[in-house]
């Protein structure tokens, strides 16, 4: 639906969670939430529809091209105010109070939950790919972790 878009994301450094384009119903609003995460930052842009952003209670609808950055930590929602289904891009970008080390130690301590959460079948090819991807993870493999066979 944005091929533009979605070429000039394309090798972008991938930030503290994720890149999406939010498609919403027209008419209708995601529950206010926290994300409980105060070292990331959110910035929605407008894309199409009137995709909006309820900031410290005051709904906001981005026309094309607007944006607004939001603090997850806090409560939000998005929602869709016209009769159009509504898009928004969501970018994720760290806290600017963080320093490099504790950005650093953050995304240290993000890839070693993901190598968990991705090793927890105890396939032997996600092992296998893990290993290859870090050589840390020899110790994690060589006995620490069941490898049963997938065959």
């Amino acid at each position: 639906r944005f091929p533009g878009l979605l070429k000039a994301l394309e090798g972008l450094p991938v930030g503290p969670r994720h890149v999406s384009v939010l498609a919403q119903k027209a008419g209708t609003r995601t529950p206010l939430h926290s994300d409980l995460q105060t070292h990331v930052l959110t910035c929605y842009v407008g894309l199409s529809g009137k995709p909006g952003v309820v900031v410290d209670g005051a709904d906001r609808v981005l026309s094309p091209g607007d944006a607004v950055v939001v603090d997850g930590a806090f409560r939000h929602a998005t929602f869709a105010s016209g009769e159009d289904d509504a898009f928004l891009l969501a970018v994720d970008f760290w806290h600017p109070d963080l320093t490099p080390p504790e950005i650093g130690a953050l995304e240290a301590f993000f890839k070693l939950d993901e190598q968990f959460v991705l090793r927890r079948s105890c396939d032997r090819e996600v092992v296998d790919a893990l290993q290859a991807a870090d050589r840390g993870l020899e110790l994690l493999a060589s006995g620490a972790v069941d490898l049963r066979s997938t065959a």
